[in-house]
């Protein structure tokens, strides 16, 4: 007669078996979690492809833009070129179009709904998407200028007339009674996108102290002089260069980026007023806001250096510095990328 097995040894043998099926489970769990991450690994590693040259991909050069359908942009100068990333591939932009491709490709823009516009020596092209679009400007005329404005039309501006195209629709207009001089070292050029007017700023060659604006606001040029801020002009190369911040559609305000700062509040008609900072420091940046212009001025002289914020309210004409803080030279670094956000 065969002997029965001790509870007890039905129990060690039934405790075995659960511990088996229980380190099996947690074994699976553990194998199912490290699968998991390694499948997340081969999908990071497909998400990051290597392109070689090599392998026939072109030279793209350095980042442009994100289009209107959120393929980035990549270029060169010289000699031009132009890269929409697909997300598999590079499409040579200009490629896809005939006359952009044997065309002078110059600068290019984009208007505020991400549509690329580029400049070339007798055309602008319109990205759609997918293609370039060639618009022709008059024979007659040469193209200098290329703004996109604040309702996503572009101005083109000619030596003798400008061309406005809004959606797909293309108009040149003459201007009337004056030709626009080509850009020089002795010109600036601000395009004020709210009133889609463009504001010139120009040396007097005969008064080298008389600043010169003239404003073209459709076909016709308005012209006023104003006493040049010298700090804004390069010695060497007799070159100006201001900034600006646009206020509405009516006014503008101009400030000189060097030292012994001043800056004017420009009305498209007049030149209205010029203030004086009265500090030897050098302005980064400007904002405005409830009528209130607000400025971020550098003092870079000597070992310890000074940031000051000045506040000018247009409408009671006072001025105010809001904040000042001292540091030493060395941390000068640091500082050049204090500004507004």
């Amino acid at each position: 007669m065969k002997k029965r097995p001790a509870l007890k040894n039905i129990l060690v043998l039934c405790l075995l078996a659960f511990c088996t099926l229980l380190f099996s489970f947690t074994d699976k769990e553990e194998q199912q979690k490290y699968l998991e991450e390694y499948n997340n690994i081969l999908k990071d590693q497909k998400r990051a492809r290597v392109f070689k040259f090599s392998d026939g991909y072109p030279k793209v050069g350095f980042y442009i833009l994100t289009d209107q359908n959120g393929m980035k942009w990549y270029g060169q100068y010289e000699p031009r070129t132009l890269f929409a990333f697909t997300g598999t591939n590079f499409l040579d932009v200009l490629t896809t179009n005939k006359i952009a491709q044997n065309d002078s490709i110059g600068i290019n823009v984009q208007t505020k709904d991400k549509t690329p516009y580029v400049m070339g020596k007798q055309h602008i092209y319109k990205w759609n998407g997918y293609k370039l679009l060639a618009y022709k400007f008059p024979e007659e005329d040469k193209i200098c200028l290329l703004y996109g404005a604040d309702d996503n039309s572009v101005y083109c501006y000619g030596v003798k007339g400008y061309a406005v195209l809004n959606n797909n629709s293309w108009n040149y207009y003459p201007y009337q009674g004056f030709t626009y001089p080509e850009s020089t070292s002795e010109i600036q050029d601000i395009f004020l996108s709210q009133a889609k007017i463009l504001l010139s700023l120009q040396i007097n060659p005969q008064n080298p102290n008389l600043l010169h604006f003239y404003t073209i606001k459709g076909n016709k040029q308005l012209h006023t002089s104003i006493g040049i801020d010298s700090s804004a002009v390069s010695k060497n190369k007799h070159s100006i260069n201001y900034n600006y911040e646009e206020l509405n559609e009516n006014q503008v305000c101009i400030y000189s980026m060097f030292r012994i700062m001043s800056y004017f509040e420009y009305k498209v008609e007049h030149c209205r007023e010029k203030l004086s900072l009265n500090l030897i420091s050098e302005l980064d940046d400007a904002i405005y806001e409830n009528s209130t212009l607000e400025f971020i001025a550098h003092n870079s002289w000597g070992k310890m250096w000074t940031t000051k914020v000045y506040s000018y309210n247009l409408s009671n004409k006072t001025k105010i510095i809001l904040t000042s803080f001292t540091y030493p030279e060395q941390i000068n670094i640091a500082i050049q990328f204090i500004g507004y956000v």
